[in-house]
C-alpha cells in the first residue's frame, strides 16, 4: 500500500473553472454560423445546451416551460409530493405553443413542450406516476457511485420508458461503471460539490469540481465507445463557466443560481436597498431537507450534516434573456476557437492554466463599478 505522502505527492489536479482559459486559434468561423444543437440524453435534442437545476428554487413549471420555449430543458424539483411534481409537469405539458414565435422549442413528437423531472434512486412510484407526463427522469442524488444508487436505478429502469439520466457521478470510475453496469442509461449528471449553494466541500472535504468531473467523464465515455451525454453540474457562474465546461466534454451545461435569478424561477421576490432579490437555497440546506421527499439526496454518513446554504441572489430578468446571453457568448467563444459547433469544439479546444493570482487580471478591473 502507498505511504499517505505517497498519496498526497501523487494526487490528481482537481482543476476546477477558476484555473483554466481557452486559447484562441486560428479561426474561419463566425459566430452567427455557430451551430448550439445538442441532446441532453441519448433520445432528446435540445437547440441549445442548457438545462436548469432541479432545484426547489430554481425549477417550477413556469420556469421548465420557459426554458423548453427558449431551446433548452427545464427538470421538475422533487422537494415535493408525487402529486405536485406530476402536477408541475402537467402544467408544462398543456402549454400552447406557437412555432412561428418559439422556433426553436424543445417539442415532442405531438408538438408539446419536452419536461424533465427529479426523481430518488428508491422511488419506483414516484417513477410510475412521472413517465406517463414526462419525457425524462433524472436520479438525482448527490453521490451516485454507491451500490444501493446503482441497485435502486436497476429497478427503475424496468419501469421507465423515458429517458433516464443519473447523477452525480465525478471520476472516470463512477463512469465506467456506470456504462458497463446499468445499461439503459441515457445520460450522466457530473460534478460534486461545486455548486453555489453547495457545502459538501467544506462539510465533508470530499469534492470533484465539475470541470474535473466533466472531463473524467468524457473521457471514460470515449474510451468505453458510449455515445451517452454528458451534463455539467454545478458551478457555473457566467457563460464562459459553461462554455469552458462543454470545451472539455460535457454536452450540455445545468444552470442553477443564473436561473434562481430568473423572473419565471419560484423563489420569493425580496426588496434590499432598493434592489430585488430572489431567495435561493441548496437541496442540501436546511431549509430543503426539513422536507421529507429530499432527506434521501445524501448518502448514509452525511443525513446528519447540512450540506448546502441559503441565501440571496439579483434578479436577473426573464429566462429568455439569460439563455440568450449564454448561446451568445457561447457562439462567440466557438469564434475564437474555430469551432463551427459543440462537437467540434471537442477536437479545437487547447487549455492554459491559469494562476491563482492571474485570475484577477483575466476580470474586468482597474475601474469603478457605473451603478
Amino acid at each position: 500500500m502507498a505511504s499517505f505522502r505517497e498519496k498526497i505527492e501523487n494526487s490528481e489536479k482537481l482543476f476546477t473553472f477558476h484555473d483554466l482559459a481557452l486559447l484562441p486559434n486560428y479561426s474561419e468561423v463566425e459566430p452567427e454560423a455557430v451551430q448550439t444543437t445538442t441532446r441532453v440524453s441519448r433520445g432528446i435534442k435540445l437547440d441549445v445546451p442548457y438545462v436548469s437545476s432541479p432545484m426547489e428554487s430554481v425549477t417550477g413549471s413556469a420556469l421548465a416551460e420557459a426554458m423548453a420555449r427558449n431551446g433548452g430543458l427545464g427538470i421538475l424539483h422533487r422537494n415535493c409530493s408525487v402529486e405536485e411534481q406530476v402536477k408541475l409537469a402537467k402544467e408544462v405539458k398543456s402549454s400552447a405553443v406557437d412555432i412561428e414565435k418559439w422556433p426553436r422549442a424543445t417539442l415532442d413528437e405531438d408538438g408539446v413542450l419536452r419536461v424533465g423531472a427529479a426523481v430518488g434512486p428508491q422511488d419506483l412510484d414516484r417513477v410510475k406516476a412521472l413517465v406517463k407526463t414526462v419525457d425524462l427522469v433524472l436520479v438525482d442524488v448527490a453521490h451516485f457511485h454507491t451500490e444501493s444508487c446503482f441497485s435502486g436505478t436497476r429497478r427503475i429502469l424496468d419501469v421507465c420508458p423515458v429517458d433516464l439520466v443519473v447523477g452525480n457521478i465525478g471520476t472516470i470510475g463512477a463512469a465506467e461503471d456506470v456504462v458497463s453496469k446499468l445499461d439503459g442509461v441515457a445520460g450522466l449528471r457530473c460534478g460534486i460539490g461545486s455548486g453555489s449553494t453547495c457545502s459538501t466541500s467544506v462539510q465533508t472535504r470530499v469534492s470533484a469540481p465539475t470541470l474535473y468531473a466533466v472531463a473524467s467523464a468524457a473521457d471514460a465515455t470515449r474510451e468505453l465507445g458510449a455515445d451517452i451525454p454528458i451534463i455539467a453540474d454545478g458551478g457555473i457562474r457566467n457563460p464562459g463557466d459553461a462554455s469552458i465546461a462543454l470545451a472539455a466534454g460535457a454536452w450540455t451545461a445545468m444552470l442553477g443560481s443564473v436561473l434562481a435569478a430568473a423572473e419565471e424561477s419560484p423563489g420569493p421576490v425580496e426588496t434590499h436597498n432598493g434592489r430585488l432579490f430572489k431567495r435561493h437555497w441548496g437541496m442540501g440546506s436546511h431549509k430543503a431537507r426539513m422536507k421529507r421527499f429530499a432527506m434521501d439526496r445524501y448518502s448514509k454518513p452525511a443525513k446528519n450534516v447540512a450540506e448546502g446554504v441559503e441565501g440571496l441572489v439579483p434578479v436577473r430578468g426573464p429566462t429568455s434573456e439569460i439563455i440568450e446571453e449564454f448561446s451568445g457568448a457561447l457562439k462567440a467563444t466557438c469564434g475564437y476557437i474555430g469551432a463551427k459547433n459543440i462537437p467540434e469544439m471537442w477536437t479545437h479546444a487547447r487549455f492554459g492554466r491559469v494562476s491563482a493570482t492571474g485570475v484577477q487580471e483575466l476580470r474586468p478591473h482597474t475601474i469603478l463599478p457605473s451603478d
